[in-house]
């Protein structure tokens, strides 16, 4: 480089561009947003590099739609892509080892309410260490869940596709570097034992040769169902092992026309042969895309990096500090506010979270996490305080949310809820089709769905849909899932039945080439500890669940809880569930039965009533299981 400089003016010069200033300074790096029909890009090297970036993220979704033959891909969760022009920049918001940060030339980082790329420019390939992760996310919004080894394996895949831009072509099929060594020096798994990987498999989570090989292996397998062209089997397999639950082996039988050991066969023909290729693409011309950049004021760039701050584990708190920064030298920006607003809401507190997302919805009307957030205050609010939550006004939020974002996915989902609560069943259901058809793989979706067709009296579709989730690697899906199909069995082993109208549905996702939207899914939580947890909002399943003998000596202890009646069920005998929200810290939604409604003790009221909702109440209960109790009395208050 001309001009070198002495050490301590290099160091001195990479800590002023580092930082992220909450003042005004002389030699601030100008911040430009650029653009594009699918992406943001904020980054301080300049306009032409900022669109580079935006364009390469654009062919590799186009990459993704082909490989898929997909003409609309979803992001069920937002994208920031921070575009940053040397490593002393990107080392600000990399994770922490010991203290001390990671080396690392891109990173992405994942949230509920948006996720973040983040690049460093400065060095000669900084796109494969986060296009591995780019395909998952666009797996997860755009492909039903499958096993570990294709997630894993296409995501591989995906990550060593290289843009060759000067001839507007792409390459495919590319091996991740040292593969073929590795795959060369060590025994392939079989086939059906790879198939049956799991995320807390040995070969999965111990480091070293195993993991290598599974990774490996991983992408061979995806290479050749590519190379071969095999979604449609791909897509058969997948229906037999994750709708049907056929076991591993059986399914590779029916699904590829062959057994596991020569399937295993097939795979080391392909590897030792010479029919491994890597092909090359023409990329259609992306000129005439529509790329708009602006000049970021200063503290609105700042804005984004805290936000980016936000979404780290080992940032949070700076994140805290830098948006209460910016609010002091601007207490205008929307931006600030909202980040502000989703941190304390991740910390549970609602009444500083409030007046942000107030104040941001003002400034900007045009965010529609903003309006999501506000709705998503309410309900939690008024589950804190056991009152009546404002549906009106959460149904308007939701809307304009969706208005401004149709993709929104969590609103949709949230928008279910608010329905089903209004007596809108079908609606609801119909909301949350669509929030599953963008977010296929959020299990909480589908759980939430399971839920609503058992409040509609969909005994059987509610079946299917809790019959594929018992198995998730999820422990929280897996518990609820086999909780309700407990709860259904009871339904469907007593005398008491729920009338209802409502149309059939059919819960069979799809998977492979031409594949339409997948109308199956759940989603339950923030992947990580340090991310808020929100619960899923649809109330439990409407089930009766009838004595069948009287009842023996009762030796559990008697136990009190306080909250809202949020409604009851009435079965056509004497019995009914009764769903009441807790008013303590973890808010849980209880499910309290009694064999005899008329017979049971009530306190400020005369009768039971069947239409009580929404209504103070004090119970005694014996606890029966998790969430979960029989009824010894209730008081109205």
């Amino acid at each position: 480089m001309p001009g070198a400089k002495p050490l301590s003016a290099v160091l001195l010069s990479a800590l002023l561009l580092f930082a992220i200033p909450c003042r005004g300074k002389d030699k601030e790096p100008e911040w430009i947003e650029v653009h594009s029909p699918h992406f943001s890009v904020v980054s301080d090297a300049g306009d032409r590099r900022a669109r580079d970036v935006a364009l390469r993220f654009e062919q590799m979704y186009f990459v993704f739609g082909t490989l898929f033959s997909k003409q609309t891909v979803n992001f069920p969760v937002p994208l920031q892509i921070i575009a940053f022009r040397n490593t002393g920049e990107l080392r600000n918001f990399v994770p922490l080892w010991k203290g001390k940060p990671i080396q690392l030339a891109g990173l992405y980082q994942g949230g509920q309410d948006r996720n973040f790329i983040l690049l460093d420019l400065s060095v000669e390939d900084p796109y494969q260490v986060v296009f591995h992760e780019y395909g998952h996310l666009l797996l997860n919004g755009n492909y039903p869940p499958t096993q570990l080894w294709f997630d894993e394996g296409f995501a591989q895949y995906f990550s060593t596709i290289q843009v060759m831009a000067k001839e507007n072509k792409v390459q495919i099929g590319l091996a991740p570097q040292g593969a073929f060594e590795m795959l060369r020096s060590n025994s392939f798994f079989h086939t059906v034992d790879l198939f049956n990987v799991k995320h807390d498999s040995k070969a999965y989570n111990e480091s070293g040769d195993h993991r290598s090989m599974f990774y490996g292996l991983s992408w061979l397998y995806v290479h050749y169902l590519f190379d071969n062209k095999k979604l449609d089997q791909v897509a058969a397999y997948f229906n037999l092992t994750q709708n049907q639950h056929v076991p591993v082996a059986e399914a590779v039988q029916q699904a590829f026309g062959m057994d596991g050991p020569r399937f295993d066969k097939a795979i080391q023909e392909y590897f030792n042969s010479t029919k491994m290729y890597a092909y090359t693409y023409d990329l259609p011309a992306m000129e005439t895309m529509t790329f708009t950049s602006q000049k970021l004021r200063p503290l609105d760039a700042q804005a984004i990096l805290a936000d980016a701050h936000l979404h780290s584990p080992d940032y949070t708190q700076k994140a805290v500090t830098e948006f209460e920064q910016i609010l002091s030298d601007d207490p205008q920006n929307a931006a600030a506010h909202r980040g502000l607003g989703y941190a304390y809401l991740r910390q549970n507190q609602y009444d500083k979270a409030g007046p942000h997302f107030m104040r941001a919805a003002q400034l900007d009307s045009q965010d529609p996490r903003v309006h999501y957030y506000s709705a998503y205050l309410m309900n939690r609010e008024a589950l804190a305080a056991g009152s009546e939550a404002n549906w009106p006004g959460m149904l308007a939020q939701l809307k304009e949310a969706i208005h401004l974002d149709p993709h929104f996915a969590d609103a949709y989902d949230l928008l279910a809820y608010v329905q089903v609560e209004q007596g809108q069943t079908d609606a609801g259901l119909e909301s949350s089709k669509t929030a599953m058809r963008l977010s296929p793989r959020n299990l909480q979706f589908q759980t939430n769905f399971g839920q609503y067709l058992m409040v509609a009296g969909k005994m059987d579709d509610a079946e299917g849909v809790f019959q594929r989730l018992k198995d998730s690697d999820d422990p929280l899906v897996s518990v609820a899932a086999n909780k309700n199909l407990e709860l259904i069995a009871q339904y469907k082993s007593g005398t008491a039945h729920i009338v209802t109208n409502h149309k059939d549905y059919t819960t069979e996702k799809e998977w492979g080439t031409g594949a339409q939207p997948v109308q199956s899914g759940i989603k339950v939580e923030n992947r990580g500890e340090d991310e808020v947890r929100v619960d899923s909002p649809a109330p439990p399943p409407v089930v009766v669940v009838r004595k069948q003998e009287p009842a023996k000596i009762d030796r559990r202890p008697i136990k009190f809880l306080k909250g809202t009646l949020v409604s009851v069920a009435c079965a056509q005998d004497s019995s009914a569930l009764l769903h009441v929200a807790a008013t303590v810290v973890s808010q849980r939604v209880w499910s309290f039965a009694t064999a005899n409604r008329d017979n049971l003790v009530l306190i400020g009221a005369d009768t039971f009533s069947c239409d009580w909702k929404n209504q103070r109440v004090a119970v005694n209960y014996r606890e029966s299981s998790a969430g979960q109790g029989d009824l010894v009395s209730l008081e109205i208050q």
